[in-house]
């Protein structure tokens, strides 16, 4: 990852932010090894993940191998602001990583990300109808991927958002899961070995994330051809798909995707082919999202509380009981997230006043400790006679010997206080 100089004076600040994660005294905290961000969705999912620094502190953290994050998506009218989202997480990245390397004692490995954006309709040459349709490119994708069967027909094509020709893929799939698809395997068949290669893991990358949106098109029609791809290179891999499911406010087409998507799943593990270990479902009905927008703080919110969820899997260690009882034909987990906030200051503040009050109570300890070690040399030395206390009862002996002791006290002292009286009286 490339280094880039910022500001002192933001970095200082940045500092005072991370101070916090950088002294806790954590475990390790597993990270996937390689993250795919397919489609509008996954990309809103990764992106929301990594702008909350304390994720990729954790990530960095005591970690020697490089964490891979891969965007994925079709729309190249929006490649500008999707570059710029790419650019904006990376700069940041290579801030944490800066400060971290400057923070972190010597002997501790702090990782890096590599960060990649891919344009699937890059690869691709979209003239006409005949592109995707046509005998001859039907001929050549069959020829160089797996598909035996093009399930491509013009209807397919059509989107009440198309703007004019319905070749026109500048917007991307637009919720045609069977245009997102197809632009995968016309990439496979027509692109260059560069595109193959953004799914080629070694075994070394055995954690691999997959993130995505039923409800959309890109995403929806190439998570799990490109989790097969990713399969065909490392079939050791631990594949995990993090997917959202639509909220029934959106409209009629996400919900048919998303419903063939969970139909293909179910198939695919009745068959005993599907190509992921463990699918995890977030619902958006509890944002209450209506249309497309995403200008909704309840789906922020869950974006965050996602955060969570996904570093669960990875980290928490009773996940396999919670997951032994799913079921064949439903092979998949629905989370539904939520994050407790609390206040950082607050707590820290209280921990300090819990630690300032534990030494002060160990300080009375120690003296109190020392004062009976005074007591016992005293009555070792002077009382040699004194048997020593045994449980909560003195001995009969010792018990004798204490009444004489006070007996003679209490007489001396009243002798004293006897001549203090005469004295007193003849002054």
């Amino acid at each position: 990852m490339s280094k880039t100089e910022y500001n002192p004076q933001d970095q200082d600040e940045l500092s005072g932010k991370l101070e916090y994660l950088l002294e806790r005294e954590v475990d390790t905290v597993t990270f996937p090894d390689r993250i795919y961000a397919l489609g509008g969705g996954g990309r809103k999912m990764v992106i929301e993940m990594f702008s909350q620094d304390w994720v990729a502190v954790e990530a960095m953290r005591d970690r020697s191998q490089d964490i891979d994050v891969i965007f994925m998506d079709s729309a190249s009218e929006d490649a500008e602001n999707h570059a710029k989202e790419v650019a904006d997480i990376r700069e940041q990245l290579d801030r944490l990583e800066q400060i971290m390397q400057e923070e972190t004692p010597p002997d501790v490995n702090v990782g890096s990300f590599n960060i990649k954006d891919e344009l699937i309709t890059d690869y691709v040459s979209i003239t006409n109808q005949a592109s995707l349709t046509g005998e001859d490119p039907i001929a050549q994708i069959k020829k160089h991927t797996d598909a035996e069967h093009w399930w491509v027909q013009r209807e397919h094509l059509n989107s009440v958002d198309d703007r004019g020709d319905f070749y026109d893929v500048s917007q991307g799939a637009i919720k045609r899961r069977a245009l997102g698809k197809a632009l995968h395997y016309k990439a496979l068949a027509q692109g260059t070995q560069e595109y193959a290669d953004a799914m080629a893991s070694n075994i070394e990358e055995s954690e691999i994330a997959i993130f995505a949106g039923l409800g959309g098109g890109t995403g929806s029609g190439t998570f799990i051809d490109i989790a097969r791809k990713i399969r065909s290179y490392n079939q050791s891999a631990n594949i995990q798909l993090f997917a959202t499911l639509p909220a029934s406010g959106q409209r009629d087409q996400a919900q048919a995707n998303a419903f063939a998507a969970l139909s293909e799943l179910e198939y695919l593990n009745l068959s005993g082919e599907t190509p992921f270990n463990d699918i995890y479902l977030f619902p958006l009905e509890p944002t209450d999202l209506d249309g497309e927008t995403t200008a909704n703080p309840e789906l922020r919110e869950l974006d965050r509380a996602m955060t969570y969820a996904v570093l669960g899997v990875y980290n928490a260690t009773d996940m396999d009981y919670a997951l032994s009882n799913t079921l064949s034909y439903s092979p998949f987990t629905i989370v539904i997230p939520q994050v407790l906030h609390y206040s950082r200051d607050e707590i820290k503040e209280k921990k300090e006043q819990i630690h300032e009050v534990l030494q002060i109570k160990r300080e009375i300890l120690n003296r109190e400790y020392d004062s009976i070690e005074e007591i016992e040399s005293y009555l070792q030395k002077h009382h040699p006679n004194v048997t020593p206390v045994e449980g909560d009862e003195l001995s009969d002996e010792s018990r004798t010997y204490l009444k004489r002791r006070l007996r003679g006290v209490r007489t001396a002292h009243n002798e004293r206080s006897t001549r203090k009286t005469r004295d007193r009286d003849y002054r």
